[in-house]
């Protein structure tokens, strides 16, 4: 690893241990209050929380003394960008163009996704590639307690929802199979997160990854398809997966992933979704589950892919791949 990135990391470090220290005592001031720290506006129909806006003048009031809370605290404990460290910003601008590449199609680079001759189990887009900038973030988001980052991660997942939303219509319209392996739709979407474990939730206060699939069925009603979010899927226990190669992933969630009782997902359409597509066991893992309770999973959103074996490093933010058409890319 060179000089530059080792800074790089001690750097982003640095920021996930000071903005945890931070991120903790906001919760305990925003817990005193009865306001979510998560207090920006959410799409309509998600099942989520009310919003601080929807309180009343006794919300807003919340909602200026956690402000207050957090503008005296970056006087203590001082925010950083938690993709380059960059001072007094949560997310910087240079970072943010990590996120706004282009949400292209990302499974073929799966390997537990892959089932040979250009076809793959599920398509999966993403707006970025997990590294640099967006890996340090996204660490951070995850076990760092650095909840500021949902509302850029939001822009993202809507963003990438809406462009699934053009995929989904092509299965689901005029030109859907006319055996009918798959139902044309007529009731919303599922949009159903990756589980995490019990004790991932707990250590986190939260599961993250709820927070995207919000954002992406948004992005599938801009697209002009119905859709709602579902926590259809629970995951009992297993090994952490950080770290693990597609084959040691795959045994570690092997019958873990289940549907929750008294989920109605048969016939349903569903999209899953995930913060990072590494092996594609986790999707498949979930794919399994879903299919095997009779709903047909007609593809997956994440955040950020790894980049495929032998591509090297990416250092700049996602760029476009060439299209992938009927299952296969194009060539050229």
């Amino acid at each position: 690893m060179s000089q530059d990135a080792v800074c790089q990391d001690a750097v982003c470090q640095e920021t996930v241990r000071q903005d945890t220290v931070r991120q903790d005592t906001v919760r305990q001031a925003a817990d005193q209050d009865a306001v979510p720290q998560d207090a920006a506006p959410r799409p309509a129909g998600d099942r989520v929380p009310a919003v601080v806006g929807d309180r009343g003048p006794a919300g807003r009031v919340g909602a200026l003394v956690v402000a207050a809370w957090r503008d005296l605290l970056g006087l203590v404990v001082p925010v950083a960008c938690a993709g380059c460290g960059q001072p007094d910003v949560p997310w910087c601008a240079t970072c943010d163009a990590w996120l706004r590449g282009p949400a292209s199609r990302r499974d073929h680079d799966a390997g537990r996704l892959d089932l040979l001759e250009g076809r793959t189990l599920l398509p999966v887009r993403a707006p970025a590639s997990y590294a640099g900038p967006v890996r340090h973030a996204v660490a951070a988001w995850k076990d760092g307690g650095r909840a500021d980052l949902d509302a850029p991660f939001r822009t993202a997942a809507r963003r990438t929802g809406t462009v699934t939303a053009a995929d989904v219509r092509r299965v689901l319209g005029p030109g859907a199979p006319p055996d009918g392996a798959v139902p044309v739709l007529v009731v919303p979407v599922l949009v159903v997160p990756v589980p995490s474990t019990a004790g991932a939730q707990r250590r986190r206060g939260r599961a993250p990854v709820e927070v995207l699939a919000s954002a992406v069925a948004a992005g599938l009603r801009d697209g002009g398809v119905p859709a709602r979010r579902s926590r259809a899927l629970l995951r009992t226990g297993g090994a952490d997966l950080a770290g693990l190669g597609a084959r040691a992933r795959g045994v570690a969630l092997a019958g873990r992933v289940r549907v929750r009782r008294g989920t109605a997902v048969r016939d349903r359409a569903v999209v899953l979704v995930d913060d990072v597509l590494t092996t594609g066991a986790t999707l498949a893992a979930c794919h399994g589950a879903l299919v095997g309770a009779g709903a047909h999973v007609l593809g997956a959103c994440a955040l950020a892919a790894t980049a495929p074996p032998g591509a090297g490093r990416a250092d700049g933010p996602a760029r476009s791949v060439a299209p992938v058409v009927h299952g296969r890319r194009e060539a050229g």
